[in-house]
């Protein structure tokens, strides 16, 4: 935040800010900041209508009549996906014709999911392609009901989504969303949509109409119920449409941009730069959506190859624990026969003691008796009388 309020300064221009999640209007100790650096801002962007209502909103209760700077509603443009080389990998064959798209957390209605997918009827299984807050590795998040894919890219979804037989998209009510990248891969790829009616995807479905929209108070019961209604009489099948190349593109989107920035800059000139190679590194490793799939894939990786290694430690210690078991088994059975000896051993004695022929030294019970204790003698058996 505080570099923020210094960027007009830094720079000697004008600062515009987008506003891109709804985080921003939760009353806390950074609201008074938030106040400052949007008013002073040139200008204010916002991805969808619904962005600018609750922009709007909030400002009117919190900024005591302060002025809004213009506001202008330029949607996230999509581009064209080149297809994948690579068949994406699949870590469970089973059929399951709900899917999910993206990460889900508490905020995004994670505990919702998992009891609809508890409440789904037998054999009804849901994917969430995408990972799970405490679950990025494949891997049930519901035994036997809902299975996570993991991190994946977006020119493999299409293929994902068919691979595992889905046949619809759900989004679990949550925060409400301010535009929702994952319901544009899931357009693009082809599939309908389930959505909350609220925020940006509710706003989104209704200008575009494949899927549906439901109550977001919906019961955990009413929201299985209609996932299962819509399985058995599908409205919308998979690849018939593609809505998302009806809103605007990545270039659409740029250009939106290069006309704010043309008509409300005034001070480009005079500005002083950073250095465009260090800002573009720098862009990319905060805002570059494919460099944080690339960081999140190789987190994936190595977290499954250290559970790999943890599991054939597991395996060896378990091994080890098998053999010393079966040792301490010899052992108890090595104990248990010399003991038995020992018992055999004083009893033959107390035979020997008892033959006559013993008090002879050159008798046979002598050298019966010479014999035994070089035995004994030989298996650390003490004959001393």
């Amino acid at each position: 935040m505080h570099a923020a309020l210094g960027l007009r300064g830094w720079f000697g221009a004008d600062v515009g800010i987008t506003v891109h999640d709804v985080g921003f209007a939760t009353p806390d100790a950074l609201q008074a900041q938030r106040i400052t650096l949007l008013r002073e801002a040139k200008w204010l962007v916002v991805p969808t209508r619904f962005m600018r209502d609750t922009l709007e909103a909030w400002w009117g209760r919190c900024a005591d009549g302060q002025r809004l700077p213009p506001l202008h509603v330029i949607p996230n443009g999509w581009r064209p996906l080149q297809p994948s080389s690579l068949s994406p990998r699949v870590s469970a064959h089973d059929r399951y014709e709900v899917a999910m798209v993206g990460a889900i957390g508490a905020h995004k209605g994670l505990a919702f999911a998992n009891a609809v997918a508890k409440a789904l009827p037998d054999g009804v299984r849901i994917v969430l392609i995408g990972y799970a807050e405490g679950t990025l590795t494949p891997g049930w998040l519901v035994p036997d009901r809902l299975w996570v894919h993991g991190v994946f890219q977006p020119e493999a979804l299409e293929e994902l989504l068919s691979t595992y037989g889905a046949r619809v998209v759900w989004f679990a009510p949550g925060v409400p969303e301010s535009f929702c990248y994952a319901l544009s891969d899931v357009w693009q790829a082809g599939w309908p949509a389930i959505v909350p009616d609220i925020g940006a995807l509710g706003e989104r479905m209704r200008a575009q109409g494949f899927g549906c929209t439901y109550d977001p108070s919906l019961s955990v019961e009413g929201v299985a119920t209609l996932l299962t209604d819509w399985l058995k009489d599908p409205p919308y099948q998979p690849r018939q449409d593609r809505p998302v190349e009806r809103e605007p593109s990545l270039a659409e989107t740029m250009e939106q941009f290069g006309v704010l920035y043309t008509e409300r800059s005034q001070a480009m000139q005079e500005s002083i730069f950073p250095d465009e190679n260090q800002l573009q590194r720098l862009a990319q490793q905060h805002l570059d959506s494919a460099f944080f799939r690339k960081e999140i894939l190789r987190l994936q990786e190595e977290l499954m190859l250290s559970r790999e290694r943890v599991k054939a430690q597991e395996d060896r210690n378990s091994a080890l624990l098998q053999e010393l078991q079966r040792l301490a088994t010899l052992y108890d059975a090595r104990g248990n026969w010399i003991l038995k000896l020992e018992a055999d051993i004083e009893s033959l004695q107390r035979s020997l003691a008892n033959c006559p022929t013993v008090e002879s030294p050159k008798g046979l019970g002598h050298r019966v008796r010479e014999m035994l204790n070089r035995v004994l003698r030989k298996n650390g058996v003490s004959t001393d009388d």
